[in-house]
């Protein structure tokens, strides 16, 4: 184990439990913390502790972050439908049932993979193959950008190794010189006759145990980087670097069995690009989707904060209190019989936002069997569907617009719930 990977902490909180405070500290989940406390990754004092131990001020907290075996992915020849490429970016249409992300848990069948194989191919899209000399010198000099950010970074780190390094030492001096102070001023005290020297004394070993716990607090040593110096999240960062490197091209996701236009930029600088244009709100989304029961209003606007459900933590719910903001707007496309087919607006990009606000005003996505009723009656997956996105080219300000077609399975079921009586379509 290197020692990048170990960290020290000297306990700057009172009654804090230890996997709340290693969570907060090292930047890690908090579920993460706890794996380290139980497989014994964290020492306090020479001892194993359990998550739950409430911490005391000046306490040493040791530990180190165990390596993960990297994660390898190869490229897998499976069959995309390229809706839009050029040089910058490209546009797939998901099918059902294709995780987006790559993760330990699944590192095959992504559409990462699957874009992989399509790039290292040269890809064969709609645009085809243009301009393959400009894109090739594009990467290249892309390439020769990130090769310097790189070497400046490993020129910066090992500076703050070295920073590091002196400071520990430093601040071992002034702990030693600390403990000194507090034995002799304890040794002055028995020796001092009278109760004026005694009080006056005991007055300086509190002003001494002062400095004490302020050489303490704080001090942290991890992978290059100490508490409160910049750059504290990029440092802590560097232990889960090969997701980010693994999956650079994807600037927005769907569920695993939502379908539809998804965005995958074909470099990290395109990828800042459509990430900005992303946050900054400048992306229209439109979605499909068929809910359960019959939508009265002929369009709606949906409002409420979305964030952990208070019991079921795993799921995501509209909250009185807490939560973050959530704007999605629905308009009614089709009446069926017992369902309603819907256009959807998500004007935030909250955690299962469509779905979350859908289920809460009484109409659930068919086929949810998370925050549905029916659902596993009658289909096999969620009937959501990315249908459209517009946005304005980041790099030559043109406007794009994106369709995937409606997939068969969702044609199909409104087909069979249609109306006797034909109604007019909105």
């Amino acid at each position: 184990m290197s020692s990048e990977r170990r960290f020290h902490l000297i306990c700057d909180e009172e009654g804090c439990r230890l996997d709340v405070y290693l969570s907060r500290k090292l930047s890690i989940t908090r579920t993460k913390a706890k794996d380290l406390i139980k497989e014994g990754y964290v020492h306090i004092s020479g001892t194993l502790p359990k998550s739950s131990t409430k911490l005391k001020r000046l306490l040493h907290i040791e530990g180190e972050i165990p390596e993960e075996e990297p994660m390898t992915l190869e490229p897998q020849d499976i069959p995309l439908e390229i809706l839009y490429e050029d040089e910058f970016f490209l546009a797939v249409n998901k099918p059902q049932g294709m995780v987006v992300h790559p993760s330990f848990g699944h590192h095959k069948d992504t559409l990462v993979n699957a874009v992989l194989a399509y790039l290292e191919k040269g890809g064969s899209g709609r645009q085809g193959t243009e301009d393959r000399r400009q894109k090739t010198e594009y990467r290249i000099q892309n390439t020769e950008d990130r090769i310097q950010e790189t070497e400046y970074r490993r020129q910066k780190t090992e500076y703050r190794r070295q920073k590091i390094e002196d400071r520990r030492q430093n601040t071992e001096d002034r702990i030693q010189n600390t403990e000194d102070r507090i034995q002799k001023t304890e040794d002055r005290i028995q020796e001092t006759e009278g109760r004026g020297q005694g009080t006056e004394v005991r007055g300086q070993k509190a002003e001494v145990r002062g400095q004490r716990t302020e050489v303490g607090r704080g001090s942290l040593e991890f992978g290059g980087w100490r508490e409160g110096e910049d750059d504290r999240n990029g440092q802590f960062a560097m232990h889960n670097s090969y997701l980010v490197s693994f999956r650079p091209g994807i600037v927005h996701r769907l569920d695993k069995d939502t379908t539809g236009v998804i965005l995958v930029a074909k470099d990290s600088k395109t990828q800042e690009m459509l990430s900005a244009l992303f946050k900054e709100r400048n992306v229209r989304k439109t979605y499909r989707a068929v809910v359960e029961e019959t939508i009265a209003e002929n369009g709606l606007t949906i409002e409420g904060n979305i964030g952990r459900h208070p019991i079921d933590r795993k799921k995501m719910a509209v909250l009185k209190d807490g939560g973050r903001s959530a704007y999605t707007e629905m308009r009614v496309i089709e009446r069926l019989d017992g369902f309603t087919y819907v256009e959807v607006y998500p004007k935030t990009g909250r955690t299962h936002q469509i779905r979350v606000h859908l289920s809460h005003i009484g109409h659930p996505i068919v086929g949810d069997i998370v925050y549905g009723r029916r659902a596993r009656l009658l289909t096999k997956r969620p009937f959501l569907h990315a249908y459209r996105i517009e946005f304005i080219h980041p790099v030559n300000n043109a406007p794009i617009f994106i369709e995937a077609p409606v997939p068969d399975d969702i044609e199909e079921f409104i087909k069979s719930k249609k109306r006797e009586e034909k109604e007019t379509k909105f």
